[in-house]
């Protein structure tokens, strides 16, 4: 029997996976440079269904994907912030200003994204609206609870 407990309680450790969405899974991109304009083109495409994608920033390292080392992206030769938003189900054309050498004929690419957060603070923030009346009766709250000595005085100097 605890052999059996102990199978099933093995076999769920490795069943069970974790189920976070990856900003990476709903966000297609494609790249055009113009170096006659010297700008860069990013046509991003959303297909998460409610969930809005914000684009944080660009790096660029300007040789071959393949002959880029991983630990050569600590130091890209450009790196360009967007801070542009696509929204669910929808496209967004960036456009950044970037001149790139004309001796860099290959680049690699590699665009940074998060899911965008909502700002919950603001509807916290909001004041509830109060009419008159129970602002009278907040009012006479606080004076019931002042001291005997404290309404005399503020009886004799007329402030009911």
């Amino acid at each position: 029997m605890k052999k059996f407990f102990l199978l099933i309680i093995f076999s769920l450790t490795f069943i069970s996976k974790g189920y976070a969405e990856s900003v990476y899974d709903f966000l297609k991109k494609e790249y055009e440079y113009n170096r006659y304009g010297n700008f860069l083109n990013i046509y991003a495409h959303n297909s998460h269904s409610s969930k809005s994608i914000t684009v944080t920033k660009l790096e660029v390292m300007l040789q071959h994907c393949d002959d880029t080392p991983d630990g050569s992206w600590n130091n890209p030769d450009r790196v360009f912030n967007i801070n542009r938003t696509v929204y669910p189900r929808s496209d967004n054309h960036i456009q950044v200003n970037a001149r790139f050498p004309t001796s860099a004929k290959t680049r690699c690419y590699k665009l940074f994204a998060e899911f965008k957060k909502t700002n919950q603070s603001s509807s916290s923030n909001k004041k509830k609206s109060t009419n008159d009346y129970d602002l009278l009766e907040q009012q006479k709250k606080k004076k019931s609870k002042q001291s005997g000595s404290r309404s005399l005085l503020e009886k004799l100097l007329g402030n009911n």
